[in-house]
């Protein structure tokens, strides 16, 4: 028999026709929705378009649990979801949700959050954040890879997948830096719609390396994975036509009480992107404005400028176009600085 996306392998079938009692966590604002099994961890991402009868899921909903990640720890692979060696247990927070992993060597903290990108006005993306700490006595060495079981680009016919420089994606392909600023699962024809994960920019940890390969190639290698161009995302004679996309962060040193930090963001499609700390200072430069505070702070208003060139800094790194309301705001800003700069001269 033949099997795709709506049917995976025998064993995922199964899965599938058990009953299985399900707890959720859900995150919803502006035009995305994000629920996340509290059991396995696993987690739906759903874009909500204005006037849109039925939501669009940007990664494979049938059985969530095909997008995840696993951890490289001294040389040995850790799938979270199935792992004994670690004990889970859920983040309820205001405006984030996620799962705490704990061994006796690890916790693993993933956070996410809800975001809008650098055009939007609204809430449209997500940003995942891991935070990876050395919890033993002994040195340890650390990597992530995530698994992204993307589905939109195959009805495209060849390209299930278009970078950021218009490249391509119709065969099995491996990408080293420099990244292009995002890759897109693209629905349809379309360059401007469907899933787009970020690979670089500001507030993001670009990985070090990013793999396009058939689902199931990808879920049973392990770790590492040897690129064949040759091959299409078909992996006979089951997984027909099935893309998915692994984003590698390489094990690195971590000490005793050490912790490394991985932010990943994604969501519909948004021109400009999804900047997580170019957002941060914006929301705190518009808070700043709407107070309308006059301290008499020589220390907050340095703060405040800070603040200020970081968000030009930015802006400048960025191939994008910058929208016009932020140029708005910063303007106002420094119109602000520049009316308080007097009483701070004697």
């Amino acid at each position: 028999m033949m099997l795709t996306k709506t049917g995976r392998f025998t064993v995922y079938l199964l899965i599938l026709l058990m009953p299985v009692l399900l707890y959720s966590l859900e995150l919803e604002s502006g035009r995305v929705r994000l629920e996340i099994d509290e059991k396995s961890g696993s987690f739906t991402l759903v874009s909500i378009s204005e006037g849109q009868q039925n939501p669009l899921p940007l990664l494979y909903s049938d059985d969530p649990r095909t997008t995840g990640f696993s951890l490289a720890i001294n040389n040995r692979i850790y799938n979270l979801q199935s792992s004994s060696d670690f004990i889970r247990e859920t983040i309820r927070e205001p405006g984030r949700i996620g799962s705490i992993w704990t061994s006796r060597q690890l916790e693993i903290r993933q956070e996410f959050r809800i975001i809008r990108s650098a055009s939007s006005d609204v809430n449209n993306g997500i940003v995942i954040q891991f935070g990876l700490r050395n919890i033993s006595s002994q040195n340890l060495t650390v990597g992530l890879r995530y698994l992204l079981d993307t589905y939109l680009g195959e009805n495209n016919g060849n390209a299930h997948f278009v970078t950021s420089d218009n490249r391509s994606i119709v065969n099995e392909t491996g990408l080293s830096p420099p990244f292009p600023s995002y890759i897109l699962s693209s629905r349809g024809q379309s360059v401007s719609r469907g899933l787009m994960i970020m690979l670089r920019g500001p507030g993001l940890t670009p990985p070090d390396s990013v793999i396009f390969a058939n689902w199931k190639r990808l879920n049973e290698s392990g770790w590492s994975y040897t690129v064949s161009t040759s091959r299409s995302f078909t992996s006979p004679p089951y997984s027909i036509n099935d893309s998915a996309v692994a984003l590698f962060y390489n094990p690195a040193p971590l000490q005793a009480g050490e912790e490394r930090t991985i932010i990943l963001a994604m969501g519909a499609y948004a021109e400009g992107g999804y900047r997580p700390d170019s957002q941060n200072i914006s929301d705190r430069i518009a808070d700043m404005l709407a107070e309308e505070t006059e301290t008499g702070d020589p220390a907050q208003e340095v703060a405040l400028l800070r603040e200020l060139i970081a968000e030009i800094d930015q802006l400048m790194e960025s191939e994008q176009g910058v929208p016009e309301e932020k140029i708005v705001l910063l303007r106002q800003l420094l119109a602000a600085l520049k009316e308080r700069r007097v009483e701070f001269k004697d």
